[in-house]
């Protein structure tokens, strides 16, 4: 029997930033001081490898020691080499637990290295010093594609990386960690030699071998969307980029538009793309049917030879054949597979009355992919389809029902050189094997179960609260983040009711009080969940939107058509003050905010900003006032007391009697829907639909996910905590430091 060893690799260097964690056999077991990057002990099996990458490392000579318990020995002048600021270097060590000296030590690219010298579980995690952070949730897999020995999801959460013969995680890409222009990553394509990613941000080209990348948009290219559904290279090394406002055509001198306004196309939103053994274009539009263009011109096809308009998916077979997977339409009726052998169409599946009389009932294929044997593999809904077009057989296999969850969808296929079945869902990535067993294979590089994020909140400890909606399994969860450390409350794991949390309140005991659509209000005092709900209280609605503490730490709730609610804790049960017994003349409260005098200021659905001082009402609208609009989404008050105000028109500021709006037309604010408000030591950050804005009463100064960190452009909460300022997005969770440090991802 082999003794396993534990073993110390020290790296001793002058550094200006490295990776801030490495993880190795599931552990992270990285640390930094000022000069020194100890790796802690780490038990391995045979051979360890560990990656890292190394930035921006001043211009002096790298030395790398390993030490066992014993010793210490210093590798060979091999592994001396200098940095230039700005540059990168990955570094490959290979050590045996066996022995106590080094084996192999080699400074190169790592995907330099033959895929077959796979020794351990390690994840490199590359390092970017910026003022952003991302969060994100990399369950919902949009594409899959394999290069090398890799398989390279898309997600809506960042690109994921999984060994193609261990499984494991290897990494994720995102904004604050690459030069990939977007979280949302909707295809991920091999084109040979380049991986290409198409985002809602634009197109990307990762170079192989080196750390290139070229990102084409909107703003720096004639791309007409940046919104990018598919990538085909041609052999001649013509581009063609698929967008939901036409087709483009990149060549080494010159770029092309097609659209349905200049060419035969009968809608410019294009789906997907392919190349047949001719070399024509097959463009697949969504509600125009597929389109095969020779490079002259253009031939059609819709609904009256094909099954349905809506094509999702274009796949060329080794014979030629032109396959399309198609959406049933409003209706329900339509949809299936059809295939195109240059002369006419035949039709499987579906409920199109051309249908041919074969086993295949199925419409709504959002994918197809050939196995080696050329059966057709189709992904319809949350069931993975074979099919044998020679002898019409038919077989379904359901992805596995996990934990009781409803089962995902699955968005695209990939069969690899052994038959294995990798595929995209909205719940994760899975592995069909050709013993037709199913592989869940976790992709997620945070506990967090959902990117859309609705509230947000820091409590005395400076530990983050985070409210999310949705997920794969859990209507919302309650998530903690401390100290690079993370916690999960979700329907699963506790007694918190499974609907979407929309504010949180904490007091002076650090309890928490969640406002929850469908679910009432839930406290959380750090060991035990009471909710008060229909069953146990007299609220009069279970759909809350706002959570607002007062100066006696009694808390005012906001509710969706039940009016202003005051918590009374000796009772359990709520004052209750609306339209029909108080002159508060609102159902629905979207904002709460107290002033320094303890009058409490309330934002309404389409009735204004109301004032209360516990008896007497007074009530603003566009009507009397200078509020812009009926319905104010948010309220803060700043230490000025003055009230800033968010609303769909703009932001406005109530500065005494004096009422100041600022829009698009009148100020740098990037959006006149305004999400959410707060403040640092000196300004205010007000978030948009279309970014997160610094105001200091002059200057304006917009952050969106075009020219900063920010995981996605709609803004929907935000809290600051020790100098972060947190953003919670409809796509991540952002973090931008307000100082002068930066962050590592």
């Amino acid at each position: 029997m082999i003794e396993r060893k534990q073993i110390l690799l020290t790296l001793v260097l002058s550094i200006a930033s490295l990776a801030s964690s490495i993880t190795f056999a599931g552990n992270e077991v990285i640390s930094i001081s000022s000069d020194t990057i100890d790796f802690g002990i780490v038990p391995v099996g045979n051979v360890g490898r560990v990656n890292t990458v190394l930035n921006n490392v001043s211009a002096h000579p790298l030395v790398v020691k390993l030490q066992t318990e014993e010793n210490e020995v210093q590798i060979d002048e091999k592994a001396r080499f200098n940095l230039l600021p700005g540059e990168s270097r990955k570094v490959f060590f290979v050590f045996s637990p066996q022995k106590e000296r080094v084996l192999k030590t080699e400074i190169k690219i790592i995907s330099e290295f033959d895929s077959g010298e796979v020794f351990s579980n390690a994840i490199a995690v590359k390092s970017t010093t910026s003022k952003w952070l991302s969060f994100t949730n990399t369950q919902d897999i949009w594409s899959v594609a394999k290069h090398s020995q890799t398989i390279v999801a898309g997600s809506s959460g960042g690109v994921v990386e999984v060994d193609s013969n261990t499984g494991i995680l290897e990494g994720v890409l995102l904004k604050t960690n690459s030069q990939l222009p977007g979280n949302f990553i909707i295809k991920t394509v091999n084109s040979g030699k380049d991986i290409w990613f198409a985002t809602d941000e634009g197109v990307v080209k990762k170079s192989n071998g080196v750390d290139e990348w070229i990102v084409f948009n909107s703003e720096n290219s004639p791309l007409p969307h940046n919104y990018v559904y598919d990538i085909e290279v041609g052999s001649d090394g013509t581009i063609w980029f698929a967008t939901v406002a036409g087709l483009a055509r990149k060549t080494s001198s010159e770029w092309t538009i097609f659209d349905h306004n200049n060419s035969s196309l009968n809608s410019s939103w294009i789906t997907s793309l392919a190349t047949d053994n001719s070399g024509n274009l097959w463009a697949g539009t969504y509600g125009g049917g597929v389109a095969k263009f020779d490079g002259m011109e253009w031939l059609v096809f819709d609904g009256l030879s094909i099954p349905s308009d809506y094509v999702w998916d274009v796949e060329v077979d080794e014979k030629g054949n032109v396959w399309i997977g198609a959406l049933s339409d409003a209706l329900g009726t339509g949809g299936g597979i059809a295939k195109y052998n240059g002369f006419f169409w035949a039709h499987y599946g579906g409920s199109n009355e051309k249908v041919e009389n074969t086993d295949l009932l199925v419409n709504s294929v959002r994918a197809i992919a050939f196995d080696l044997e050329g059966n057709k593999w189709l992904a319809i809904e949350n069931t993975l389809v074979s099919f044998d077009e020679g002898s019409s057989k038919v077989e379904a296999f359901e992805l596995p029902n996990v934990e009781g969850e409803v089962r995902g969808e699955i968005k695209d296929v990939l069969v690899d050189e052994k038959g294995n079945k990798w595929c995209a869902t909205n719940k994760g990535l899975y592995k069909f094997l050709v013993t037709n067993e199913w592989v869940f294979l976790p992709t997620n590089n945070t506990p967090m179960t959902s990117n859309n994020i609705l509230s947000i909140e820091a409590d005395s400890s400076d530990k983050i609260w985070i409210g999310s909606n949705g997920g794969a399994k859990y209507f919302g969860s309650l998530i903690s983040f401390e100290n690079q450390k993370w916690s999960v409350f979700h329907a699963g794991n506790s007694d918190i009711p499974n609907k979407r949390i929309m504010d949180i309140e904490i007091n002076a005991n650090d309890e928490k009080y969640l406002a929850t659509l469908g679910g009432g209000l839930v406290i959380f005092d750090n060991e035990h969940w009471i909710p008060r709900n229909y069953e146990n209280s007299n609220i009069p609605n279970m759909n809350l939107e706002a959570v607002e503490l007062d100066d006696n730490d009694e808390m005012w709730v906001g509710s969706n058509y039940g009016g202003l609610l005051k918590y009374n804790e000796a009772s359990l049960d709520f004052e209750i003050y609306n339209e029909q017994n108080s002159d508060i003349d609102a159902s629905t409260i979207l904002s709460l905010a107290f002033d320094s005098n303890g009058i409490l200021w309330i934002g309404t659905y389409r009735r204004g900003l109301i004032r209360f001082d516990g008896q007497h009402v007074v009530q603003y609208t566009p009507n009397n006032s200078g509020l812009p609009n009926d319905t104010v989404y948010e309220i803060k008050i700043d230490s000025h007391q003055r009230k800033w105000i968010a609303t769909s028109s703009g932001l406005v500021v109530l500065d005494g009697d004096n009422w100041i709006v600022y829009n698009t037309s009148n100020s740098g604010i990037p959006n006149d829907n305004v999400t959410d408000i707060v403040f640092d030591e000196s300004t205010a950050w007000i978030g948009t639909d279309k970014g997160v804005a610094n105001f200091d009463g002059k200057n304006w100064v917009t952050y969106t996910a075009k020219n900063s960190g920010l995981s996605n452009d709609r803004v929907q909460a935000l809290t600051i905590s020790s100098q972060l300022l947190w953003v919670g997005t409809q796509n991540g969770l952002s973090v931008f430091n307000v100082g002068s440090n930066q962050l590592q991802q």
